[in-house]
């Protein structure tokens, strides 16, 4: 994606953003959240497309969504991955519909989508995953949030304090998966859906 493809579909995303509904979800999503009272994360909200350059995404509910074994899906999270990168939106977003502090969602979407990591001895960012775009979507429109939605910001917060204090990416992301098992609440979730 070209540098001038980028910056126009930010602006979409920022022209299309009129803020009005972040004050209602900001104070319904912290209560609902309970991160602040007992420091784990939670939402139930239901519903949800969202328009991403002009196309309407599918935010993750089980009408028009892709196969994410398919190579759709695979076109699909690298376009996406790019525009997350490309974006300043998503972060404050995410944060009023979580509950989060906005510093903390910062660090994770820069660990997924930004960072380059140790990955069996070569720095590359992580490789796109649909299911992460599917997820990261819902969680930046904040509609129909899922627990593994959810459980991916656990992972992440998590597998990253573990790289921190020395753990291989591999090592920390095993032992965040004992504790925030991302992939088996996917597999769970297609399995109820498909």
């Amino acid at each position: 994606m070209s540098l001038e493809e980028r910056k126009r579909l930010q602006q979409e995303a920022i022209d299309n953003d009129d803020g009005a509904w972040e004050k209602e979800l900001k104070a319904k999503n912290k209560a609902k959240s309970g991160f602040f009272e007992n420091n784990d994360l939670t939402n139930e909200n239901k519903g949800g497309i969202m328009s991403v350059g002009g196309e309407k995404m599918n935010a993750g509910g089980i009408f028009g969504a892709l196969d994410p074994n398919s190579a759709e899906a695979d076109k699909h999270a690298t376009r996406y991955y790019e525009f997350v990168r490309s974006t300043n939106s998503d972060v404050d977003s995410i944060a009023s519909n979580t509950g989060i502090e906005s510093e903390t969602i910062q660090n994770i979407k820069n660990y997924l989508f930004v960072d380059e990591h140790n990955l069996g001895g070569v720095l590359q960012r992580f490789d796109p995953n649909y299911d992460i775009s599917q997820s990261w979507q819902r969680l930046w429109q904040g509609d129909n949030i899922q627990t593994h939605d959810m459980t991916l910001l656990r992972h992440e917060i998590y597998e990253r304090e573990l790289v921190k204090q020395g753990n291989s990416q591999n090592k920390a992301h095993v032992i965040a998966s004992e504790k925030y098992n991302y992939t088996k609440e996917v597999y769970d979730y297609h399995a109820k859906t498909d």
